[in-house]
């Protein structure tokens, strides 16, 4: 998904009754409606708890899914998001040449 840098884990018991594919467009049909990161600005404290609250909730409704599928075995589904932050440092050096006189 555009603007989305990370990925998710799940175990076996999501695995046991969907495939990749349909976790995936599970995933991101439901990361449509969380902010996602900006990469122009850092997140204002509201922001970032808003988007973590988000991305917390599209982990429940995957493993509220996959017990309506009928999964019987362990469930856990966790996120990883990656954030870059580039700093850009100027440094100035002067080098003086040492002036030789023709003479």
């Amino acid at each position: 998904m555009p603007g989305w840098d990370g990925g998710w884990q799940a175990c076996d018991g999501v695995w046991d009754v969907m495939s990749s594919a349909d976790a995936v467009a599970f995933v991101v049909e439901r990361l449509e409606h969380v902010p996602p990161p900006t990469h122009d600005a850092p997140l204002s404290a509201t922001e970032a708890e808003t988007r973590r609250l988000g991305l917390g909730l599209v982990c429940e409704l995957l493993v509220d899914e996959t017990l309506a599928r009928g999964s019987t075995d362990n469930i856990s589904v966790v996120t990883l998001t990656l954030t870059l932050t580039l700093t850009l440092t100027l440094t100035l050096t002067l080098t003086a040449l040492p002036i030789t006189s023709p003479w």
